[in-house]
């Protein structure tokens, strides 16, 4: 028996910013996209698995809490560079 899965878009709030995890369906498989804004931008990244999306969503929302965008949208830029 498989757990449950979670009631769609999850919703990721620290003070007053959130991110949207949304599910898809990539080729018959799974996908998870965590959308955010930067600024006026708005940025979607793709996770093959749901622990890891909630993680990353969680890192952006602190990070832009706490006045690091520069940073995330730095390391967003390394990540798709590799």
């Amino acid at each position: 028996m498989q757990p449950e899965m979670p009631q769609f878009p999850i919703t990721v709030t620290r003070g007053s910013v959130s991110a949207k995890i949304y599910r898809h369906q990539n080729k018959g498989y799974p996908e998870f996209k965590v959308a955010y804004y930067v600024g006026d931008r708005r940025k979607l990244e793709s996770f093959a698995d749901l622990e890891e999306a909630r993680k990353r969503a969680k890192d952006v929302v602190s990070g832009i809490s706490d006045g690091d965008h520069v940073t995330l949208t730095l390391r967003a830029r390394f990540m798709c560079a590799t």
